[in-house]
């Protein structure tokens, strides 16, 4: 077993949705301050005090490829349903569970959890960094759960005790109040009024609604057998990786992509005015090619910004309206702004070329 054969396993079915743009090359080392505090305030998870849960944990492990001694876990005294991972260096990890969680959830529900974090760690999940709001990074958040889901549910043997683990997390409910049907569960979503609204840019977890959703289309294109023995299916799991986009899309993202796709339209309008005026005068080609982007009503208006304010005035004011547009629009994808900004250049480029 090695920690890098356990993450090429994992990685073999991370969502295609994750945006794999620069993080930090090395995980952070733990403070001792930090770890010192757990050790006053939590209880280790270990074979001798809670015997059962070393079990559970040292099973899933097993499973991922993954050694026991990269994982040092703790549990914590708390009311709410509470998990989580931090990274102790890049080749280890430590785990938090609340009480209220493990003593809500039976064993495969739990192991859904413990996978599900341990997926994180697999995946090298580093969460959002300190003061790091852009709604791209809380984007990329949301695709590393719906992954770490796919961990978690390949470490259960009834895929139905992922569902039902993800509703009591949802309602706080214990077995007794539940009966577990998954497809009512779902139909929450039809009852919407506002699909499109989206569920707040600033979330780091997608409704549990659509991660169970994520989940189902999962289950239906990869084996839990042919993912331990690495023979994906990838064609399967593109077609998955498709719906579950569509569903974040529509569900979640939808009008954070219209903003994104508004500003680089006001981008590439930019681009265009500038590479027609940047020889003074417009051709016959180039209100065609113009019309065609942007419509006859755009070369209307340029054409009035250029009785209005002059050759030189246009080119300054599209100048200024190009460094806002790319301003907002690093705002909003800081990451892949660069590349996107690229693309749209050499789109411009391409449609006035000769």
């Amino acid at each position: 077993m090695t920690l890098a054969r356990a993450r090429h396993l994992a990685d073999t079915v991370r969502f295609s949705g994750e945006r794999k743009a620069g993080r930090a090359e090395h995980a952070p080392i733990l403070s001792s301050n930090l770890i010192d505090h757990l050790l006053r305030t939590s209880l280790v998870i270990n074979a001798h005090v809670t015997p059962r849960l070393d079990q559970q944990i040292t099973a899933i492990c097993d499973q991922l490829c993954l050694n026991r001694n990269c994982i040092t876990a703790f549990v914590i005294n708390h009311s709410h349903f509470q998990a989580g991972c931090l990274f102790d260096g890049d080749d280890r990890c430590v785990l938090q569970f609340s009480s209220s969680l493990i003593n809500a959830l039976d064993p495969q529900e739990l192991d859904f959890v413990i996978g599900h974090e341990l997926g994180h760690f697999l995946l090298s999940h580093r969460g959002l960094y300190e003061n790091d709001l852009a709604p791209e990074s809380f984007v990329k958040n949301r695709a590393q759960e719906i992954s770490a889901d796919r961990i978690g549910l390949l470490c259960v043997d009834k895929p139905e005790k992922v569902i039902s683990a993800l509703m009591k997390t949802l309602s706080g409910l214990h077995s007794e109040h539940l009966r577990i049907d998954v497809a009512q569960f779902i139909a929450q979503l039809r009852e919407l009024n506002d699909p499109g609204h989206g569920e707040g840019g600033r979330h780091t977890h997608p409704s549990i609604l659509i991660r169970s959703r994520a989940l189902l289309h999962f289950s239906t294109a990869v084996e839990r057998g042919d993912f331990f023995a690495d023979a994906i299916d990838h064609r399967s799991l593109e077609r998955a990786d498709n719906r579950v986009q569509h569903d974040i899309d529509k569900f979640i993202d939808s009008s954070l992509d219209i903003r994104i796709k508004s500003v680089k339209v006001e981008i590439a309008l930019s681009l265009s005015i500038l590479h027609i005026l940047q020889d003074g005068e417009i051709s016959e080609a180039e209100q065609t090619a113009f019309c065609e982007l942007f419509g006859e009503s755009n070369l209307q208006k340029l054409g009035t910004l250029l009785s209005s304010f002059g050759h030189r005035e246009s080119i300054k004011i599209s100048r200024r309206n190009l460094e806002q547009d790319r301003s907002r629009l690093e705002s909003l994808i800081p990451e892949s702004f660069e590349g996107e900004y690229a693309k749209i250049k050499a789109r411009i480029e391409e449609k006035f070329r000769g």
